[in-house]
């Protein structure tokens, strides 16, 4: 985390455009002294202190609190580009929505065991559907948008999809960020059995539903909605016997998606399950309780 912000304010130094700033930390009832740290270093904190919690909790907090229209979100395993600010301003000043280039290390035992320099690939400038955790944007036309505290995953496109018929988001072949990812223990195929992992895609459908932003989550979510039609074929042929018509929506899958196929092939099989426990994990009364400014909230998490 400190590193995090020692590399935001290098680039914030870089640059004579930012003439006021500030930097929001959130943390999330951590037990290792990041919050005080971040307080050290004269960064705003909010504490979430008790309850509910997740990534897009995080985010939801520091854009309700921010004091300006442009946002750099970031995690705290990110390390911002010192020349970030200044290579990517005549892009930021025309598309008010961009992301840049990916430097992806990997760790296992604090030991880096591969680096991946571009990791997204970014060659031109493009509209990009599949949002990161880096994300810089105005949002002064969009300012009564914000993430949806209750998802674990897919915040960024569901973030997205609340003002896509507004607003692009475009990638740029400038050099972003580092991310630092010490998360290779647990596989896809495990991560699914859990219950309640892997059900953002289904709870930012429901949420389009209720917030009217359904034809924006088509348009981002077209992975997954096939995958979920190809689960309902599936089990339509498994179940009537006709075994081998059950190959035909694996063969959709593929044609569609070859290059993330193993995960496609993934959500398919769990979609029944997984929707099941959407349906639970929305019975459940979510809370959270955080800390800003002397000030404590406790507030529900709604879809």
């Amino acid at each position: 985390m400190e590193e995090c912000i020692n590399h935001l304010k290098n680039a914030i130094k870089k640059v004579v455009y930012i003439e006021k700033y500030e930097i929001i930390y959130v943390d999330s009832n951590s037990s290792d002294g990041s919050a005080e740290l971040a307080k050290e270093n004269g960064v705003e904190v909010i504490e979430i202190v008790e309850g509910y919690t997740t990534a897009s909790l995080g985010r939801y907090l520091g854009k309700k609190y921010a004091k300006y229209d442009n946002l750099l979100f970031c995690d705290s395993d990110m390390y911002l580009d010192i020349e970030w600010f200044n290579a990517s301003k005549e892009y930021y000043e025309k598309y008010g929505a961009i992301i840049g280039e990916r430097h992806e290390k990997l760790y296992r035992n604090d030991i880096v065991i591969k680096e991946i320099h571009n990791f997204y690939n970014i060659e031109k400038v493009e509209v990009v559907n599949n949002v990161g955790g880096c994300l810089m944007i105005n949002v002064k036309e969009v300012q009564e948008i914000n993430f949806s505290p209750i998802l674990k995953e897919e915040e960024e496109r569901d973030f997205f999809s609340k003002f896509l018929d507004k607003r692009l988001i475009y990638k740029i072949p400038v050099k972003m960020f580092i991310h630092n990812n010490y998360n290779l223990a647990t596989s896809r195929l495990k991560s699914y059995v859990y219950p309640y992992n892997k059900i953002g895609y289904i709870l930012s459908f429901f949420s389009s539903l209720k917030h009217g932003y359904l034809k924006n989550y088509i348009k981002l979510q077209r992975s997954y909605l096939v995958s979920v039609l190809a689960s309902l074929l599936f089990y339509y042929f498994l179940f009537s016997s006709l075994f081998l018509c059950s190959l035909i929506p694996i063969m959709i899958i593929y044609i569609e998606n070859r290059k993330y196929y193993k995960g496609s092939i993934i959500t398919m099989l769990f979609f029944p399950y997984k929707l099941l426990a959407s349906f639970l994990f929305l019975t459940k009364k979510l809370k959270y309780t955080y800390k800003y400014k002397n000030k404590i909230c406790t507030e529900s998490v709604e879809l």
